[in-house]
């Protein structure tokens, strides 16, 4: 007969989603391991929550997969520039044969859920000859370049023909 020893447990490996600036905290967090986890031995408490949020999301377990265990996350309150951290100590898990799991991983979440807002046109108002071909709109930070479309851009005044508007380029974004 041929035996075969397993004493190498889960390693955790990654959080999704990973580290980022978000416009509000993620719903689901999926917490993968190199080999499948024994189902019963993770709950809601083996990821931690942390931050600087007003109320920080609590942890609802989800699912577990093979090597894939889902939490859900519910109730944070976030305002711009507050932050959720998950953290999970991978000694917490184990297989199916009963070996601890090994490893840590921690996500930081910063949420930014204040769009841009335009701090310069140029050129300013003015007495023109002509009027500007080229209007340049300054952003206090940077855009998604699909989200500016011509209806963005009111062009008004007394002219008896008011030029069309028409996006050209978004530069910076």
């Amino acid at each position: 007969a041929i035996y075969t020893f397993d004493d190498l447990g889960p390693v955790i490996s990654l959080i999704s989603p990973s580290t980022g600036t978000m416009n509000a905290t993620p719903t689901t967090v999926t917490v993968f391991f190199n080999i499948s986890l024994l189902f019963s031995s993770l709950d809601s408490t083996d990821i931690q929550v942390s931050g600087t949020c007003t109320s920080l999301p609590t942890v609802t377990y989800l699912n577990v997969s093979g090597a894939t265990a889902s939490f859900g996350l519910t109730g944070a309150i976030c305002a711009s520039s507050e932050t959720v951290i998950l953290s999970m100590d991978g000694s917490s898990v184990t297989d199916a044969t009963g070996n601890l799991g090994s490893g840590s991983q921690t996500a930081t979440y910063t949420i930014d859920n204040v769009g841009p807002t335009p701090r310069a046109i140029s050129p300013g108002s003015a007495n023109f000859q002509n009027i500007p071909t080229t209007i340049l709109v300054t952003y206090d930070k940077s855009i998604l370049a699909s989200s500016v479309i011509a209806s963005d851009l009111v062009v008004a005044g007394t002219c008896r023909a008011l030029p069309i508007a028409s996006v050209v380029s978004v530069v910076g974004a």
